[in-house]
Parts: C-alpha cells; sequence; structure tokens
C-alpha cells in the first residue's frame, strides 16, 4: 500500500473517531436531547463513513457502486446539515418568536433554491455523459455549500446582537460549519474550474477539512454541558423591537 492509501486511511478512521467520540460525549451530557438534528446529523456521517470506507475496501474507489453510494449520500448528508443550522438558528432565537418563525421562512426559501439549481442541473446534465453528470453534480454541491455558508455567516453578522459567546456550544457548531462550508466552496470552485487537473488534489484535501471540522465540533461538545452556556442573557431592546415588527407583520 502507498503513502496516499495510507493518508487516506489514517484520516478516515480519525474521522470516525472523531465522530463516535461526539456521540458517546453527547449522549453522557444528555445533549443529544437538546441538539437532537446535530446528534442525528453526526450518527449519519459515523454510518456514511463506515459504509463508504467498507465499499471503498472491497470494490475499489472508482467503482460505481462507491460513486452512487458516496452521491446518494451526500444528498441527505446536505439536507441534515440544512436542518443543523435551523436548530442553530432555534436555539439562538428561542426567546424571539417572530425572528425564529422569519428564520423558518429563510430557509424555506433556501431549499427551495436549491431545488430549483438541482432540477436546472439534472435537466442541462446528459445522463449518459457521466462527466457532465459529475459536474452537475459538483455544481450542485457548491451551491448547497454557499447557501449554508451564507446562512452561518448572518448568524455571526448578528452574533453580538444575540450574545451569542464564543464559548458556547452552538457557536462551536456553527464555527466548524463556517470553516468546512468556506474552505469547500473554495475548493469545489477550483474544481469545477479546472476540471481534472485539481480533482487529485480536491480529493486529497476534503477529508482534512472533515477531520478538522470534527476537531473543532468534538472541542466544544466535551467542553459543554448543555446547548447554551449562558442561562441567563439579557434581553436586547433592539432585537426586542425587531421580534415585535416581525411578529406583527406575519400576523397581518
Amino acid at each position: 500500500m502507498n503513502f496516499n492509501g495510507l493518508f487516506f486511511r489514517f484520516l478516515a478512521a480519525a474521522g470516525m473517531i472523531l465522530e463516535a467520540a461526539i456521540l458517546i460525549r453527547m449522549y453522557k451530557v444528555n445533549l443529544h436531547r437538546e441538539l437532537r438534528m446535530f446528534f442525528a446529523y453526526t450518527a449519519f456521517s459515523l454510518c456514511r463513513s463506515v459504509t463508504l470506507t467498507a465499499i471503498r475496501n472491497y470494490l475499489g474507489f472508482r467503482s460505481p457502486e462507491y460513486f452512487i453510494t458516496y452521491w446518494l449520500t451526500m444528498v441527505a448528508d446536505i439536507t441534515l446539515a440544512f436542518f443543523v443550522i435551523q436548530e442553530v438558528y432555534a436555539k439562538v432565537l428561542y426567546r424571539y418568536e417572530g425572528l425564529r418563525k422569519l428564520s423558518s421562512i429563510i430557509f424555506r426559501w433556501a431549499f427551495m433554491v436549491l431545488a430549483l439549481v438541482a432540477g436546472i442541473t439534472a435537466l442541462a446534465s446528459p445522463a449518459a455523459d457521466r462527466d457532465f453528470l459529475y459536474s452537475g453534480i459538483l455544481l450542485l454541491d457548491r451551491s448547497a455549500m454557499m447557501i449554508e455558508l451564507g446562512l452561518i455567516v448572518l448568524l455571526f453578522v448578528f452574533a453580538k446582537s444575540l450574545a451569542l459567546g464564543w464559548r458556547e456550544c452552538v457557536f462551536g457548531i456553527a464555527v466548524g460549519m463556517c470553516f468546512y462550508c468556506s474552505l469547500e466552496v473554495a475548493a469545489l470552485s477550483l474544481r469545477t474550474h479546472y476540471a481534472n487537473a485539481v480533482a487529485e488534489l480536491y480529493s486529497t484535501v476534503k477529508p482534512i477539512f472533515v477531520v478538522i471540522t470534527l476537531g473543532i465540533w468534538t472541542a466544544y461538545i466535551y467542553r459543554a454541558e448543555r446547548a447554551s452556556n449562558n442561562i441567563f442573557i439579557p434581553r436586547n431592546h433592539n432585537l426586542d423591537e425587531w421580534n415585535n415588527a416581525v411578529l406583527q407583520f406575519l400576523n397581518r
């Protein structure tokens, strides 16, 4: 086995160990009850990692089975990631009913935009041509990452107003998401623009992104006992005004 093979095996093993560590810690301190979607997302990621590793070892990295399984599970991964971000918003905005409802509307629009991109991609990609199909899948993946990144950045913009401190568990989840999405958008843009010239580089750096993201989440999960460490947060009068204005608008 060459060095690249050993390197990928090491990254895969490290990722699965971190995912298992997150699940164990969340279960022990009952965080799985407060962050149900993040717990489900991590559990799914662990099952996905185990499945893809088994297929890669027995059938090969370039087998049709690996290709189909990878991208079908990627769709589920992207969908669950949206729900994780929505859960973070819900935790941060739990005292502001109007803003919480507005965030739900924003997420529904984000899903519709992504569905539109998926439809256009499917129509523009001939089913008989794997290169066109693969390019379309990469375009869809990049679009999803851009939407997720925009939602996370919007949360950070209002972090101070929402009294969201860097020590918060949900802040750590958002940081991990932001780190992964931003680097993934950059890597996918290069992969789409330069095509096969950077394909090997992309396949090398993506597992590194995943392990670093899991490392960030593990660090926050192991230092937290609640989804929010700040129980008594002073109310923000500006947010109260925005919340009331949004409620009045939505209830018209």
